[in-house]
């Protein structure tokens, strides 16, 4: 999303759907963002909306970008809510859509520990999704981009109270175990091409000044969830040797250890 974000122009007005407490950060000198979410977080963001996906609250029209970033899979009306998408984004705007395959061992696990009730929405044709994006938004597609996991929602750290009692029980308390968790399964991805690493995609559609790279990221923060590209954390000095993951790197965004892959290595 961080490409449809830098390309905004200053006094841009930009909808976070599905937000929680905050998809990305504010920069009220160059974007002005409205945080929309069904549910209220425990410490709204500024300029937070609560109300339902499928009847946005705004004027046709009135905002610059819509990003709406792994929360297209808990709408029981997606398709409604696609097409609130297509009514408040300007023609000359940009949409983000981030959302899981259903068909991955990721998701699968995801799903089972949550019994159920998450993940309503089961997304496993990504063309077949860009179509169905496109015909509602009436936008263009700019790219897709395949995105690893990190399955940091086994990390104890992002288990929210009250858990389903599989997450409590299968939450990992201390980090390494997941990295070596995820070490193990890029090893087989690459070896065997199992898609244990696969998330799902991140879509683009719309007006973007720059075509998209569908490069994808392997390093996956396993605390916050965010992508690196690798040759940023190299030119940035993160990388080390670390004695239990070999080559490793330490997380920009919030210093956790991780394993490191080059991106073409899976």
């Amino acid at each position: 999303m961080h490409e449809i974000i830098a390309a905004l122009e200053a006094n841009s007005l930009v909808l976070d759907l599905g937000s929680g407490p905050g998809s990305f950060p504010d920069d009220p000198a160059a974007y002005r963002a409205i945080r929309f979410d069904l549910k209220l977080p425990p410490n709204p963001p500024p300029n937070f909306v609560q109300g339902d996906a499928s009847r946005l609250p705004f004027p046709s029209a009135c905002f610059d970008a819509v990003l709406c970033n792994h929360s297209l899979e808990h709408m029981p009306r997606y398709k409604n809510a696609l097409q609130e998408i297509g009514r408040v984004v300007k023609r000359s705007g940009a949409v983000y859509i981030a959302v899981p395959d259903a068909s991955t061992p990721q998701d699968r696990l995801y799903r089972w520990l949550t019994e159920g009730k998450d993940h309503v929405n089961l997304f496993v044709h990504r063309r077949e999704l860009s179509k169905t994006i496109e015909w509602y938004t009436n936008l263009s597609c700019a790219g897709i981009r395949t995105l690893h996991t990190s399955f940091n929602f086994l990390n104890r750290r992002n288990v929210k109270n009250p858990a389903p009692p599989r997450f409590r029980l299968f939450a990992l308390r201390a980090e390494w175990p997941l990295a070596l968790l995820n070490k193990a399964f890029r090893l087989l991805d690459r070896r065997f091409r199992t898609r244990f690493s696969h998330y799902g995609w991140a879509f683009y559609f719309g007006n973007l000044p720059e075509a998209i790279s569908t490069a994808t990221w392997n390093n996956v923060c396993l605390r916050c969830g965010q992508a690196h590209e690798d040759a940023f954390l190299m030119a940035a000095g993160n990388l080390h040797k670390n004695w239990l993951l070999g080559q490793a790197y330490r997380c920009p965004a919030c210093t956790a250890v991780n394993a490191y892959w080059k991106d073409e290595s899976l």
